[in-house]
């Protein structure tokens, strides 16, 4: 009975040890990420807390449970590749996103577009990449395809830019359809606009019923483009020099 008691003690002495560890490592780690270049991502902390329980682990084999650590250690590398055959979908999303983190391809904060979705990189975890798009909406994107695929990363003025496609009529006064855009636009999103980056039209050629038009509008940070959009469609509905 005395032995089981010590065993049960010892065992929960090292838990606790453990979580203290835990507790404090983390806080460490965090504090030093976000004092240095290295992404502060939830997956170097998750790597951290599994070390530390791995250790906690071999450290209970022979004095609770009588396992030799050496014989546990080689029994789990065999074990170890049977699992891997099964799980290589997520070893290749684990390394896809160490290699992302460490090579500063992206960190939290970043905007990209990745397979047609455009947002800011919200966390990179053991296996996914959460982006938050224009709208809201949390798109859970594996940290392989991510790391396989093409990646684009967007500055912040051009993230912040409502572009707003439009079709000029081809016998319309492109001076003053430029004016009425420009005006429309100052008069919707009035305080929304960023005033260090002024609105640039773009024409892209022509087509049957007349030269599409590109506006693009940069708002200050935060703002939502697909609003300014909405907004200066509803301003400019009407206008004689759009073509149907």
């Amino acid at each position: 009975m005395s032995e089981l008691v010590g065993k049960i003690v010892f065992l929960a002495v090292t838990v606790a040890v453990a979580l203290l560890v835990q507790r404090v490592v983390v806080r460490i780690a965090r504090k030093a990420l976000d004092a240095s270049d290295v992404p502060s991502a939830s997956l170097f902390i998750n790597v951290l807390r599994a070390l530390i329980w791995s250790l906690a682990l071999i450290a209970v084999l022979e004095p609770v449970f009588g396992i030799q650590p050496t014989a546990f250690v080689t029994a789990l590398g065999v074990v170890s590749v049977a699992i891997s055959l099964g799980l290589q979908d997520t070893i290749s999303n684990l390394i896809g996103g160490l290699s992302l983190l460490l090579g500063h391809v992206i960190k939290p904060g970043d905007h990209v577009v990745v397979g047609g979705v455009t947002g800011t990189v919200a966390d990179v975890t053991w296996r996914t990449t959460a982006v938050v798009d224009l709208a809201g909406n949390t798109h859970v994107i594996p940290n392989s395809s991510l790391n396989n695929g093409a990646l684009t990363k967007v500055t912040d003025k051009n993230f912040d830019c409502a572009k707003v496609p439009l079709l000029v009529r081809a016998d319309a006064d492109l001076p003053a359809a430029e004016a009425e855009i420009r005006a429309a636009v100052a008069s919707s999103l009035a305080d929304r606009l960023d005033p260090d980056n002024p609105m640039v039209l773009h024409y892209s050629g022509t087509e049957l019923g007349g030269a599409p038009l590109t506006c693009y509008i940069y708002l200050k940070t935060g703002e939502n483009t697909f609003d300014a959009v909405d907004d200066v469609m509803r301003a400019l509905s009407g206008a004689p020099w759009l073509a149907a």
